[in-house]
């Protein structure tokens, strides 16, 4: 739930296996992907374009990495095209801001958050945030990226979020890079790796407070929208 009493809700299980960003779909030296995708042939890890960060920013800042982005990304253009299209109630879906900052593996939880949010997108369908991960857990000393992959035994089996022997991605970059990003692995711990690689998907979403719901949550009485 957010400041505002919205819902947000992600997918349980995950979607099919896709890069988040193929090689060469932003590609610089093709006038598509803009100063920032400068290694596009292993992809880019901005996840929209500067347009349509709030506040239209002239460049993309990630770390000591930035510069202008000139379309959005594969996974993006999935999620808030063919997929959110497939949804049966996509109609109950707000707009919400994204933090789309990256992070790093040493930050705090508090820093981290911190640089997550410095860029942010609006929309409707997006992925967690490497932070939201983070704060799934009631683990202990599993309060950074470093302290999760350090205990991740404790810390994963702890996390609500947590699937064993899955691989899933984040919407956050690995900071100081413009082509790794942030995922979930199998045991639990926080990784990055390129773009172009396949992990699977869980798409998250926010709901207005203002619908109506039966059940109470359960597996056994899951909510139900209202009709």
């Amino acid at each position: 739930m957010d400041k505002e009493g919205n819902i947000q809700i992600m997918r349980n299980d995950l979607l099919e296996a896709r890069a988040f960003d193929s090689k060469g779909v932003r590609d610089v030296t093709g006038d598509d992907g803009g100063s920032y995708c400068t290694d596009a042939d292993d992809g880019c890890n901005a996840w929209t374009a500067n347009k349509n960060i709030i506040g239209e920013p002239k460049n993309f800042v990630n770390g000591d990495f930035n510069g202008e982005v000139k379309k959005d990304s594969e996974m993006l253009t999935y999620l808030n095209g063919e997929y959110l299209k497939s949804l049966k109630d996509s109609d109950y879906i707000i707009n919400h801001n994204w933090g789309i900052g990256g992070a790093a593996g040493d930050a705090s939880l508090k820093s981290q958050t911190y640089t997550e949010q410095k860029s942010e997108w609006n929309g409707k369908v997006g992925l967690i945030t490497a932070s939201d991960y983070i704060k799934a857990t009631t683990g202990k000393n599993c309060d950074s990226i470093n302290n999760v992959n350090s205990n991740y035994t404790e810390c994963s089996q702890n996390n609500w979020l947590y699937i064993p022997n899955e691989k899933w991605w984040t919407l956050t970059p690995y900071s100081d890079t413009t082509i790794m990003l942030w995922y979930i692995g199998e045991a639990g711990f926080i990784d990055n790796n390129s773009t172009i690689n396949s992990y699977g998907v869980r798409p998250v979403v926010y709901l207005s407070k203002d619908i109506k719901l039966t059940g109470n949550g359960t597996k056994q009485n899951p909510f139900i929208l209202a009709s």
